[in-house]
């Protein structure tokens, strides 16, 4: 009998230990989902939920939001990404996703926000992908610092701000 309540008290024990993790993983996702907006070198971007999103992309936002405007969009995590700095080609690389609610071409400019730099981008090219949904992209740049990004698809634009500090030999 005394073997069964220690195993009895084991499973609460155990039981307890489950439900704490669960709320803590809940209290976790919730955190996430109520982002409502991303910080960056050039100010504040809105994070836009789920239910503001055009409908075609509203399972993509997977319950968190998405920045952008209009016809094209990217996760709010897409503008805190550090660079991969290329020793070869010395110029940093960061690649980026889309989503675009309609039909259309991506355009991406740049240009540093304190001095001179290069800023190029690659985008699909026209059949690589669906028409609409996902769409890759790889931004480069001459060097560190920030940078404002516009992004224009039909007739949106988004611009959006990027900093990374600058590459450390290795």
């Amino acid at each position: 009998m005394a073997k069964m309540v220690r195993a009895l008290v084991a499973l609460g024990v155990v039981a307890a230990v489950a439900a704490v993790s669960q709320v803590v993983v809940a209290r976790a996702s919730a955190t996430i989902a109520r982002q409502t907006e991303v910080q960056t070198c050039g100010g504040p971007i809105p994070v836009v939920p789920p239910e503001g999103l055009p409908v075609a992309l509203r399972a993509d936002a997977k319950g968190v939001g998405l920045v952008g405007s209009g016809t094209i969009w990217t996760p709010p995590a897409a503008l805190s990404v550090q660079p991969y700095y290329s020793t070869e080609q010395h110029n940093y690389r960061l690649k980026m996703p889309w989503l675009r609610s309609k039909p259309g071409r991506l355009k991406l400019t740049g240009k540093r926000v304190a001095g001179g730099g290069r800023f190029w981008a690659e985008t699909a090219k026209p059949g690589e992908y669906p028409p609409v949904g996902f769409e890759p992209s790889a931004l480069m740049f001459s060097t560190d610092g920030c940078w404002t990004i516009t992004a224009r698809h039909r007739q949106s634009k988004f611009v959006f701000y990027i900093e990374f500090p600058a590459a450390t030999p290795t």
